[in-house]
């Protein structure tokens, strides 16, 4: 009788065998969260893109319609009599009130310090814009406005806006107002009498004595890929052509992520190494947006 021969894994074949499977796992593994991670940055940077498009959209919407004779109103209307501080505001093409910025001393991450916008007003004549920096809202930065909670809020006949939807503590990110006549800018405008060409800007927006037929609205809430902010918005000084009741506005933005990495510094906008947060779910994006807008509306009355 013949025995029957049996072959199997010697234990050295087994061993290899195992290490082989397991750097195919390990492999495949790592292509699989590549691939996942530079989809989702990619979605995220879409979303901050597709974001900053809308709000091109929307600023040039606003800004198209009104027109240079509402310069020339706010400028008569606010110093009437004082025909020296009216003509300050018509030569600035009545500048502060069309937009202002609050800068503050602000540091990321106990590094050094630098000049920042932390809130703002853009005003177009038809609506006008108010705006909380994503500053408020990153863990690394500190400056005094953050820690006295001291941000941008308006005031209106149906009371205080001041937190952004669904936050007891966070600010508004940006609100769009029906302002045909400049009021946010106005009430904005740290006023003392005179025209200032180095305006200061109130926190506390106060229009609760005009009417509204429009409900402020929230524009940056928290909606698609992720969570974002402006940290710049910079509107330069309108060029006003009286002859043809026309006024050219330039302005830029800066849009990003309020989690995620981002590294805001007075000189490089953009993202940190992933090292300081979650990489497989938080997604640094950041870009900055400029528009052109030839305003030529009907008169403001």
């Amino acid at each position: 009788m013949k025995l029957s021969s049996r072959h199997g894994f010697t234990m050295v074949e087994l061993s290899i065998s195992i290490v082989f499977v397991g750097i195919l796992s390990i492999s495949l593994a790592v292509v699989i969260n590549s691939m996942v991670v530079a989809y989702r940055k990619g979605n995220m940077m879409a979303h901050v893109n597709t974001t900053g498009i809308n709000l091109v959209d929307d600023f040039r919407a606003a800004t198209q319609r009104s027109s240079a004779s509402s310069l020339m109103v706010v400028c008569s209307n606010l110093y009437t009599g004082n025909t020296v501080e009216r003509d300050k505001c018509l030569n600035d093409s009545a500048y502060n009130y069309v937009s202002l910025t609050h800068f503050s001393k602000v540091s990321m991450d106990g590094r050094r310090e630098f000049e920042a916008p932390i809130y703002g007003v853009y005003c177009t004549g038809t609506y006008s814009y108010i705006w909380n920096s994503g500053y408020y809202e990153l863990s690394g930065a500190k400056f005094a406005e953050k820690t006295a909670s001291k941000w941008a809020t308006l005031v209106t006949s149906d009371g205080e806006i001041r937190y952004r939807e669904g936050s007891s503590s966070a600010p508004f990110r940006m609100l769009r107002v029906q302002d045909p006549n400049r009021s946010v800018c106005t009430a904005a405008y740290n006023n003392d009498g005179e025209y200032s060409f180095a305006a200061e800007m109130n926190n506390v927006i106060n229009i609760s004595s005009q009417t509204l037929d429009e409900r402020p609205e929230q524009l940056l809430t928290t909606r698609g890929a992720g969570d974002l902010a402006i940290y710049d918005l910079t509107i330069a000084k309108p060029a006003v052509n009286y002859d043809n009741n026309s006024v050219f506005y330039q302005g830029t933005f800066i849009l990003g992520t309020v989690d995620g990495g981002v590294n805001i510094l007075s000189r490089n906008n953009a993202c940190a190494t992933p090292s300081g947060y979650d990489f497989a779910y938080n997604y640094c994006a950041i870009n900055k947006f400029s528009f052109a807008v030839r305003a030529s509306g009907g008169s403001n009355k």
